[in-house]
């Protein structure tokens, strides 16, 4: 069961950070595109940083977050491991 609070804090966290297909991290992995995909450590404030997490939910939290912390190119997957895995 989903609190009611955590899903606030999902939806407002969701209004400030861009979020991504699976599609389009796929497309990007094609690319050959030079990223991170979180859950890594860097320091680099200028590194672009894919979050996930199960649904999407904590890596939207994560997101703002970062950004907050001074991070400037953070996106989130939508729909999380499991829209990745559901989409390959």
């Amino acid at each position: 069961m989903v609190m009611p609070e955590f899903k606030a804090m999902v939806d407002e966290a969701k209004k400030e950070i861009q979020e991504i297909s699976c599609a389009d991290l796929k497309r990007m992995q094609e690319r050959g595109e030079d990223f991170t995909l979180v859950d890594q450590v860097t320091t680099d404030k200028q590194r672009k940083l894919v979050l996930y997490c199960g649904g999407g939910s904590r890596s939207a939290l994560a997101a703002v977050s970062l950004k907050k912390m001074g991070f400037k190119n953070v996106i989130s997957l939508a729909g999380g491991y499991r829209g990745w895995k559901e989409n390959p």
